[in-house]
Formats: C-alpha cells, structure tokens, sequence
C-alpha cells in the first residue's frame, strides 16, 4: 500500500464516510446539497425529452452499481434502436477505470490480479461484451462501426494505474501526453 496522491480530487469524496467523515457528515453541507436538488444521481435524458433519475449516489456501494445501470440502459436502447430502420449513433461513457475504481460486487476480485483497478478493467470488458451482443443479436452487428476510445491522457501521477511515457503532459493537459489515446475500431 503506497497511500493516496494527495493532490488527487476523488470523485469520492462526497461519499467515502471512511476517509473523508469530515466532509461526508458535515450537517451543512448536507444541507446545502438537500438544497439544491438532486445531484447525487444517475440522470439520463434525450434532446427534446424529459430527464430521469435513475440511481441515488450516496455511498461506495452505489457508486460500484453505477456502471451496471448504465450498461444495461444501454443495451436496451442498442436493442430499441437496432429494431428501426434508421442509422444511430448511442455513446456509453464508464465512471470505472478513472479514479476510485470500486468494481460492481459482482466482479470484485474476479480479475487475475484481485486487485480494484484491474477488477475495473474486467467490469468494462463484460459490459463491452454485452454491448456487441445486443448488437449482434439485434442483426446489426456486421453493419455498425464500434470504436472503443478514451477521453484523455492519462493521470499524471496515478502510480500505479497510468502512466503517459513517452508522450509530454497528461490529463488536464493539451500535450501529446494529455490528448494522445489508443482506440479499437471493430
């Protein structure tokens, strides 16, 4: 164990009671956020259409399942758009494999390594796989262009999950380092 980057600003700091009770358990800050509205959930909405809540992030738990409901909001509407006649385009974001990788009770410690980021990486691989299963059961398959890709560079100090050698910046940076990402077009 090598600690935590203390610069680091972890997506869970508003939840993680065990490392931040301070801030987690602070009665006003709860109340500034009970305040102004729900920004502790899942939201999904469309263009010209209403916005759903579809889960509550209050603690570590939650935040593990969150990719579980995104995935499978997804396939369903890989399965609802496949049906029609008309080209679509769906892009699926993860929250896993960024920082604070807390894999889906599912996959936690099912990777070779047991180890959460690497426990991460095999959630991502499944929800991948279901993805091209709806695809290719929906008939579509052969006929749509996947690209799996990143967003950014990665962390420039995230021992021992990333790494941007030999590439100068990182993540937050407009440097090779920082905009340079592998991507797969099946």
């Amino acid at each position: 164990y090598y600690g935590y980057y203390p610069a680091q600003k972890e997506i869970s700091q508003r939840v993680d009671v065990r490392r931040f009770p301070g801030l987690v358990l602070n009665p006003e800050r709860l109340a500034a956020f009970e305040a102004v509205g729900p920004a502790d959930h899942l939201t999904h909405g469309f263009k010209g259409g209403e916005t759903k809540e579809l889960q509550q992030i209050r603690s570590i738990e939650d935040m593990g399942k969150a990719d579980q409901v995104l995935a499978d909001f997804t396939v369903k509407r890989l399965q609802e758009l496949a049906s029609g006649d008309k080209p679509f385009f769906v892009e699926h974001c993860f929250m896993k494999v960024h920082c604070d990788n807390f894999a889906h009770p599912d996959y936690a410690g099912k990777s070779e390594a047991k180890y959460p980021y690497k426990d991460a990486v095999h959630e991502v691989d499944v929800h991948v796989g279901s993805f091209l299963k709806a695809l290719d059961d929906s008939g579509v398959l052969e006929n749509t262009l996947v690209f799996f890709t990143s967003d950014n560079g990665p962390q420039m100090d995230g021992w021992p999950d990333a790494g941007y050698t030999p590439f100068r910046g990182a993540k937050g940076t407009t440097w090779e380092g920082g905009v340079r990402v592998p991507g797969i077009a099946y």
